[in-house]
């Protein structure tokens, strides 16, 4: 270990002793069956949320209860999943965190026609069939949906924490939790989990926090296999950014409008789309 970063790794294990032995503990964080004794100096120089609790009346209590996802009070899309509180927590005191790895059991794949085809179940490895697509195409040898890995590298929670760190404006968890999650969907984007962490990515953040939203994105154009299974078309289906981006990036566009100079590139891909449609209808 090099000398310079012998004081750094002190500083760290002096944070997490601070953490579990609750020394000097000045305030309570409470989410779910989760109860944390935390220290308010080293939460306001790591998130502005907390350093506003001042001004509030759980800054002046010395506590705050956040709402827990599934308590039943108010809407479960505003609440807070008490794992991803407890990750948060943890970074605060040591600079990282890890979470175990999802194991869902690998459902059967399926072929979903996103235009209203046949949807066709498959198993084991490429089958000869005959699907009929919405544009009016028959395709044989259809492609199977490739089988879901045992764990989801733990994407489903990274994408939990950086909801929970852009809430509470951690930007050093933010950031750390969008490279896990880009780390975990780039190897295990076949778990059953994926359209769940989509799910959250783009309804539980807001749509200029592009991190995990353009990994997604990314993932789901470079992976067309990917659409083949419903719980992911029903997340595509469902929402309507979702949708839109994938459409501009099946026309080679960006994913997101970057303003005036866009506007080519929007009428190259209505051209295109014409096209498209000129040519499969009668």
């Amino acid at each position: 270990m090099a000398a310079t970063d012998r004081p750094v790794l002190a500083f760290k294990q002096g944070l997490a002793g601070l953490f579990k032995s609750e020394k000097l503990a000045d305030f309570t964080i409470v989410c779910g069956p989760h109860t944390f004794r935390v220290h308010k100096a080293i939460l306001c120089a790591l998130t502005k949320y907390f350093d506003a609790l001042p001004n509030f009346a759980e800054g002046a209590q010395n506590s705050i209860e956040l709402k827990a996802v599934g308590s039943g009070d108010g809407d479960d899309e505003a609440c807070d999943d008490p794992e991803a509180v407890k990750l948060m927590v943890h970074f605060f005191y040591h600079l990282d965190y890890s979470a175990d790895a999802l194991a869902i059991a690998p459902s059967p794949p399926t072929v979903d026609n996103a235009f209203g085809g046949v949807t066709t179940s498959y198993k084991g490895k490429k089958k000869k069939r005959i699907v009929t697509h919405g544009w009016g195409e028959s395709v044989d040898d259809a492609p199977t949906a490739p089988t879901s890995p045992s764990t989801d590298g733990n994407m489903l929670m990274h994408a939990k924490v950086f909801a929970a760190a852009v809430k509470y404006r951690v930007p050093a968890l933010k950031d750390l939790a969008a490279e896990k999650f880009a780390a975990a969907v780039a190897i295990n984007f076949n778990h059953a989990s994926f359209a769940e962490a989509a799910r959250i990515a783009y309804t539980t953040t807001p749509e200029d926090m592009r991190e995990i939203r353009d990994q997604v994105v990314e993932v789901i154009h470079a992976n067309a296999e990917l659409l083949m299974k419903h719980d992911v078309m029903e997340v595509v289906h469902g929402d309507s950014n979702l949708s839109c981006e994938l459409l501009r990036k099946a026309h080679g566009m960006s994913a997101v409008a970057v303003g005036e100079e866009d506007r080519e590139d929007v009428e190259i891909a209505l051209q295109r789309l014409r096209q498209d449609i000129s040519g499969v209808l009668p």
